[in-house]
């Protein structure tokens, strides 16, 4: 409805705006053309003759007088005058007619402010209306629309309103592109569940490569899981160089490090990956200590099956992912996701609203746009899948997480 009221008042706009511009052209060029059309016409008054009735500057608007047409006295009029061999139009009072030397009508005018008749010599063929009401100050508009200069104006304005109108479509289709891949992530597959697609990557190493900063802590609250578990023996994942490696077999994985402009490869933080087989495996790092402590757990079938339903689920949002989201930080915090076996390096990472941040910085928003919605995307599908490992008793968010051995 809003937008229906919001075309309709544009459209009303726009058409009026147009009538006008075309109105005031038309009088320009066209002025007896534009009379015999609309049967009325518009004088600017130039002069004080008319004052206080009809100020300097206002534009007179005056009705066509019919072919034997009585004009009573004390009625204003504009007529044609030729002043010094120029033909201009004035607007004065009619006072009376009578027969000039040759037997023709002469009608006799009189300004507002003189005490006798205008010495020029009026006709009937020289009248062109009769007053109807002014406008004040219209005048000058007109005055300037009229005018050489106004037509290259109104140009210009026109094509600053096309670019405009053009970039203002560019951003509402980047907004829409953006709203469109969100929902494409939220959206659930009724379906049956179709098999796990094999992703190798056989060989690659969880390191810390890159930096990036933490600002937003998401707290989790734990549940215990209430579902019946496969009670069978947790299978302990390959290491590479101390790290977990990253390969088909990962179906979700998370590390946290500090950062200094640069990661400190290990010697802090946290990681955690949840296998396709439900092993769960929890390592902590002490600065300069190494491991702290490495456990290990695993998931009840029943959410085993949510996570691969959210990984399949969000199969779009995961494959669009940039290996690297920057956001212009790189002191912090540091944060790597796995998403079936996809890695994602994140500084700094947060949940960004991008119609405030366009409005607060747009030029840091024309920069990151990309990456911050990004990074929603990620939050988005790190609280899906936090969610689910809350039911098993595992605790997790972006600084912290806490497993219990053989859950």
């Amino acid at each position: 409805m809003k937008k229906i009221v919001k075309f309709a008042g544009n459209f009303i706009f726009a058409f009026i705006a147009v009538v006008l511009l075309a109105y005031i052209i038309g009088m320009r060029f066209f002025p007896e053309q534009l009379k015999n059309i609309v049967g009325y016409q518009t004088f600017v008054i130039l002069t004080d003759s008319m004052e206080p009735t009809i100020p300097v500057g206002s534009l007179v608007v005056s009705k066509d007088v019919e072919e034997g047409e009585d004009i009573p006295p004390d009625t204003i009029i504009s007529f044609h005058v030729d002043r010094l061999g120029d033909d201009v139009i004035f607007t004065h009072y009619f006072k009376k007619k009578e027969a000039d030397e040759t037997g023709k009508e002469r009608y006799y005018t009189q300004a507002e402010n003189a005490d006798r008749y205008d010495d020029y010599k009026t006709y009937r063929e020289d009248i062109l209306g009769t007053y109807i009401f002014h406008i004040p100050y219209a005048g000058k508009i007109v005055q300037f629309l009229q005018s050489p200069f106004a037509l290259i104006e109104l140009g210009l304005i026109l094509i600053i309103l096309i670019i405009y109108h053009l970039l203002w479509n560019k951003f509402d289709r980047e907004e829409k592109a953006l709203m469109e891949m969100q929902m494409a992530a939220d959206v659930i597959d009724s379906g049956p569940d179709e098999p796990d697609f094999e992703i190798r990557r056989e060989g690659a190493v969880l390191t810390e490569e890159s930096s990036s900063s933490i600002t937003e802590t998401e707290e989790i609250t734990v549940a215990d899981a209430s579902a019946e578990e496969t009670e069978e023996p947790c299978a302990k994942p390959e290491m590479v160089n101390g790290q977990p490696e990253i390969s088909g077999k990962v179906l979700f994985g998370y590390r946290m490090a500090p950062s200094s402009g640069a990661f400190e490869s290990g010697s802090a933080g946290f990681s955690l990956t949840v296998e396709v087989d439900g092993t769960v495996r929890y390592e902590a790092y002490a600065g300069g200590k190494g491991k702290e402590a490495v456990r290990y757990s695993r998931l009840s079938g029943r959410s085993l099956k949510k996570l691969k339903k959210i990984m399949k689920d969000s199969q779009l949002v995961i494959r669009n992912l940039p290996e690297t989201l920057d956001n212009g930080f790189s002191i912090g915090r540091g944060s790597f996701f796995i998403f079936r076996g996809r890695m994602v390096t994140a500084w700094n990472i947060r949940h960004n609203n991008l119609k405030k941040m366009k409005a607060k910085d747009y030029t840091y928003y024309k920069k990151y746009k990309k990456n911050m919605k990004h990074e929603n995307d990620v939050l988005e599908l790190f609280k899906k899948i936090r969610n689910v490992l809350r039911e098993e008793g595992i605790k997790i968010n972006l600084d912290s997480a806490e497993i219990k051995a053989g859950k």
